[in-house]
């Protein structure tokens, strides 16, 4: 995705959390094989909707998962473990 290229990937673990469906790729059975040459097949025939999944898939790359917001989501939570354990330790 970082690199402006749709995701064809089988639906397992947490990949539905980032890859959505005919948005920025295909996410297909898991297992199917036949279901995932298609989808490939058809980014590979289809170059328009591979080039607009491909936008897609590097907006969502550089909003989400950007260095610099995964740094700021970690101090976030950072402050918060640590605003929890002045107040358990104040009681």
């Amino acid at each position: 995705m970082r690199y402006g290229l749709p995701v064809v990937a089988f639906d397992a673990g947490g990949i539905k959390e980032w890859l959505i469906d005919g948005f920025n790729g295909w996410l297909v059975r898991w297992m199917d094989k036949d279901g995932f040459a298609a989808r490939v097949q058809q980014l590979l025939t289809e170059k328009e909707l591979a080039r607009r999944m491909g936008e897609n898939a590097l907006k969502l790359a550089s909003s989400q998962f950007d260095f610099s917001n995964y740094i700021s989501g970690l101090e976030s939570v950072f402050a918060h473990v640590l605003s929890l354990a002045t107040e358990r330790a104040a009681v």
